[in-house]
């Protein structure tokens, strides 16, 4: 048995009565956005003459919302200065460029569209979520899209179940896509299966090891 062949028979047997939606993570998931936030991060430490992140900060800013990060990555006698430090930084200009769409997405959310599945993002972004979907072409697939400015951020379930209540779904017939432990405990307190994406540490229903290993499986897991 292939592996989108075992992902099939797991995804049936996690969702018996059929699967109505996923939520995706945005940051690490829908893009490959790693090498921007280093970026963007690092240039904002370097406004202040500080040196690059160390590895321990990298991981925290992947995770957090930007003032979380920041004031994490900044020491605290330098935060009445933030704004001036985001204010030097064009995001169009000097961190878009670093970005990429996963790849396979396009292609797995049309086929997600074409079966009527419900899709939704949940992102810890408090800037330039809506713009930077918009900029690839991804914000036409998702209602609701949740970020950390109108939802507590996660690990908060509050997000996620507001896409539940939106969308008229029980948790078990819903999936959280994310590579992050916040995704991992937000995708738990909302009682929803959690698929790790790329991310083999993380306590998880299901493991992805990309789109097109999940797109194939989901050709073979049978609709609503």
């Amino acid at each position: 048995m292939n592996s989108s062949e075992e992902m099939a028979r797991r995804l049936k047997r996690l969702f018996p009565q059929g699967l109505g939606g996923i939520i995706f993570d945005c940051d690490g998931v829908l893009l490959d956005s790693g090498a921007s936030n280093t970026h963007f991060y690092n240039l904002a430490r370097s406004y202040f003459s500080l040196p690059p992140m160390n590895a321990s900060q990298e991981e925290f800013v992947h995770m957090h919302t930007a003032r979380q990060s920041l004031e994490h990555i900044i020491p605290a006698c330098l935060h009445g200065h933030l704004r001036d430090a985001l204010n030097s930084i064009d995001y169009i200009r000097d961190v878009v460029p670093y970005i990429r769409a996963e790849p396979g997405i396009y292609e797995l959310l049309e086929f997600l569209q074409g079966r009527g599945l419900k899709l939704a993002v949940h992102t810890n972004r408090t800037t330039f979520g809506n713009e930077l979907l918009e900029t690839f072409n991804l914000k036409k697939y998702f209602s609701p899209i949740i970020t950390a400015l109108t939802h507590a951020p996660k690990p908060s379930p509050e997000g996620a179940l507001a896409v539940l209540s939106e969308w008229g779904e029980s948790p078990g017939k819903v999936m959280f896509v994310g590579d992050s432990l916040l995704d991992a405990q937000a995708a738990e307190n909302a009682g929803l299966v959690f698929g790790a994406f790329k991310n083999c540490n993380l306590k998880a229903q299901i493991h992805l090891t990309g789109f097109e290993e999940f797109l194939m499986a989901l050709r073979k897991f049978p609709g609503d």
